[in-house]
């Protein structure tokens, strides 16, 4: 087994990436060459899951490749309410009445969210201002207007059933699902917030050929390996 690959693994909800990343180098290190690096290619948010690339010896080189490369998420919006973090994290803050929204609403609002834009970044998230993270300074009632340049490339409309709308979208690297959703839906007059979100897609590699955490510690992780 060569020390250089890429490791595609299905993060689950509720552990954060380093813990995926610390349990790799427990179970995968250990058959590989004692200086072999370790690397990833973007975390996930603890309460998201889907698709973590990890990177070994000089696949590490490939960081900068993989980080801008364009990524698909498919995430689960539910409409009516909504969360400081505009995801299942925070608490509820505000609810609607049964959002009163068409499919054809949503279909026709989505094409103006489509190509670059400066996009909010959301209060809650782990930017830095001044040295301090903007969820720290949001704890303490602080919320800065920041913005980022971000690209969307597609928005597909899954599925849309009462309160609960399914996207799936392919956006550039850094783009903010869950205000992205937020703010798509807001535009309708609607609160919500993502309920879950999946990776699915980083580049040319998708969720489909991913391992298990379980495979890692059974040694079935080298099927899964991509060689670079």
């Amino acid at each position: 087994m060569t020390d250089s690959f890429i490791l595609p693994i299905n993060k689950p909800p509720a552990m954060s990436s380093y813990d995926v990343i610390r349990r790799a180098k427990r179970h995968v290190l250990p058959s590989l060459s004692p200086k072999t690096k370790i690397g990833h290619a973007g975390t996930l948010d603890v309460f998201a899951d889907g698709l973590l690339l990890l990177l070994f010896g000089s696949a590490t080189k490939k960081f900068d490749q993989f980080q801008t490369s364009a990524k698909t998420y498919r995430a689960v919006a539910r409409l009516g309410a909504s969360t400081p973090t505009l995801d299942t994290e925070g608490v509820v803050s505000m609810q609607q009445n049964t959002p009163r929204i068409s499919r054809e609403q949503m279909l026709e609002m989505i094409p103006t969210f489509l190509g670059s834009f400066d996009q909010k970044i959301p209060a809650f998230s782990a930017t830095k201002s001044d040295g301090k993270t903007m969820y720290e300074l949001a704890r303490k009632g602080v919320e800065l207007n920041k913005t980022k340049a971000v690209t969307v490339h597609s928005i597909q409309l899954v599925s849309y059933m009462s309160t609960l709308a399914c996207l799936e979208v392919t956006v550039s690297s850094g783009t903010y699902i869950r205000q992205l959703s937020y703010d798509l839906f807001r535009t309708l007059g609607v609160e919500s917030f993502l309920t879950s979100l999946t990776r699915t897609q980083i580049g040319e590699v998708t969720l489909r050929q991913s391992c298990e955490l379980r495979e890692l510690e059974s040694n079935g992780w080298e099927k899964y390996a991509i060689v670079v």
